[in-house]
């Protein structure tokens, strides 16, 4: 959802700016579709990897073990995005904004609003093994897991 809401921004913006539909922008856009995955497949998977019970521990925990790698990534293609805005060749130009758009979007959107929505009805982790299972009024248990199973203990 909110890879679609990425690029219906996108394609909002350049059509509020005045830009017609050509060969190059279509090209832009099924090119830089691929950008848009890249942040909410990178948090999403660390929330599904995360030991914790709760939804909002799992995002807590997404956010401090992918947060900054996935913000450096942001920012490096930033910078890019920039360097290419500002060709003299349109075409590259052109892609250089939509690059810029995009980047910015997706990571936007990932940040505020898929984060946000898995804190708030994200899968939680079952307490016996520790596999991902829906929230539901029935399945609440809000006990911990130990950091160390028993079978590892040491006496």
């Amino acid at each position: 959802l909110s890879i679609a809401c990425a690029l219906v921004t996108v394609i909002g913006i350049t059509v509020a700016m005045g830009w017609e539909l050509g060969s190059s922008e279509a090209i832009c856009l099924m090119t830089l579709t691929g950008f848009a995955v890249d942040y909410v497949v990178h948090l999403s998977h660390s929330y599904m990897e995360s030991t914790s019970h709760s939804p909002l521990e799992r995002t807590h925990d997404a956010l401090r073990d992918m947060g900054i790698s996935v913000f450096w990534g942001m920012l490096t293609s930033f910078v890019a995005a920039l360097a290419l805005a500002s060709c003299q060749l349109q075409f590259l130009s052109k892609f250089g904004y939509f690059f810029l758009l995009t980047i910015t979007f997706a990571y936007l959107w990932a940040l505020l609003f898929l984060m946000p929505l898995l804190a708030t009805v994200g899968p939680r982790s079952s307490p016996a093994d520790g596999r991902a299972v829906p929230h539901t009024p029935y399945n609440s248990n809000t006990t911990r897991r130990k950091a160390v199973p028993d079978a590892i203990e040491v006496a």
